[in-house]
């Protein structure tokens, strides 16, 4: 018996593919119960507050998505899913890590976003994605 097989049957997960990467890109969306009470806010405003609930909940940092990427992302999320209800109420996704990174080094100003990425501080400011099918628009945002 060749030196692989033992290995298969002594240890299950021989020759299985493990990403640690995965358990660092998660998506948050929350839901606002009281979303009718945040009417008087603009859309920044309440981007941020997502990021920081992201942040916290999530522990790592990330960028707030919104439109046609948004939209790419939920599309294998059930219509009745809580993340699909909270996008549907705002319109903002937060990605964390290594999905954020992506989209950030496919930009123009791949170095800027990286850099900004690197120090921009998770609880007063916010790295937002706008999009559209044609392309996307990324911007640093300083909350108050």
């Amino acid at each position: 018996m060749g030196e692989s097989k033992r290995r298969k049957q002594q240890d299950p997960n021989y020759g299985k593919v493990k990403n640690p990467v995965k358990n660092l890109m998660k998506v948050f969306c929350p839901f606002f119960e009281d979303y009718d009470n945040l009417s008087h806010l603009d859309g920044d405003t309440i981007s941020l507050m997502i990021a920081k609930q992201g942040y916290k909940e999530t522990g790592l940092k990330g960028i707030i998505v919104t439109g046609y990427l948004a939209e790419h992302l939920l599309k294998d999320y059930p219509p009745e899913s809580e993340l699909v209800q909270a996008f549907k109420q705002h319109g903002n996704i937060y990605v964390t890590s290594t999905l954020a990174l992506a989209y950030l080094e496919n930009d123009i100003n791949k170095e800027e976003n990286l850099r900004n990425f690197d120090t921009y501080d998770p609880l007063n400011e916010f790295i937002c994605i706008k999009s559209d099918s044609e392309k996307y628009q990324v911007s640093l945002v300083t909350g108050s």
